[in-house]
């Protein structure tokens, strides 16, 4: 977490941080992303950057966690007009990143995700700190139709939908690609709802 000497700070003065923040890492990955590049955009010395951030990786998993956050409410609000159907809500999820890829957050976000393929899985897992906050979106899914035998099991298939969805998300940038990636997405979603909602076991007798 940041420092509260940068929660202290005014609007306008962490809003042009964090914007020059984002414009850096989405123009290159983690390892070549430069804090020199950054607080020159910004206009503030390097040592009071060190008063906001112990470093490039606490400002990368702060921005990344406004990422989730978006994600995770917009993803309540689909599974709320879907009646609590989880893979219906996800391709709604991937409908609306790919159709505001081009402009805002949604274009920040993907830009970042297709500078770092080998995070892509990481920026959007269930995992600490975030975790406590997904108890509202498990409360608005519908399980009936769910195979979950075990604690964890629902949480598993979060994070599968999750790192399949933020995968696809970032491909589908590419020119001509939104279609495909799409089509190949509902597929992946059907092999997983196949494996995730209820069928007959056959007796192992018989």
């Amino acid at each position: 977490m940041p420092s509260s000497t940068f929660f202290n700070l005014q609007p306008e003065k962490r809003e042009r941080l964090l914007a020059a923040a984002r414009e850096e890492f989405a123009r290159a990955s983690f390892d070549q992303v430069s804090i020199n590049r950054m607080i020159r955009r910004a206009g503030i010395p390097r040592g009071s950057f060190y008063m906001y951030f112990t470093g490039k990786e606490e400002l990368f998993s702060y921005l990344m966690e406004e990422y989730r956050r978006q994600a995770e409410e917009q993803l309540g609000r689909f599974l709320e007009e879907r009646s609590g159907e989880l893979f219906e809500a996800f391709l709604d999820l991937f409908d609306y990143v790919h159709r505001r890829r081009d402009t805002g957050p949604c274009r920040e976000m993907l830009d970042i995700l297709r500078q770092n393929p080998q995070m892509r899985a990481d920026m959007f897992l269930l995992r600490d700190p975030c975790l406590h906050r997904m108890d509202a979106l498990r409360a608005r899914i519908n399980t009936a139709g769910l195979d979950l035998r075990e604690e964890g099991d629902l949480d598993n298939i979060l994070y599968l939908l999750i790192m399949v969805t933020a995968q696809a998300a970032a491909a589908a940038g590419a020119p001509g690609a939104g279609g495909s990636v799409r089509s190949r997405l509902i597929q992946i979603y059907d092999i997983l709802r196949r494996g995730a909602e209820n069928a007959h076991v056959p007796d192992a007798h018989h």
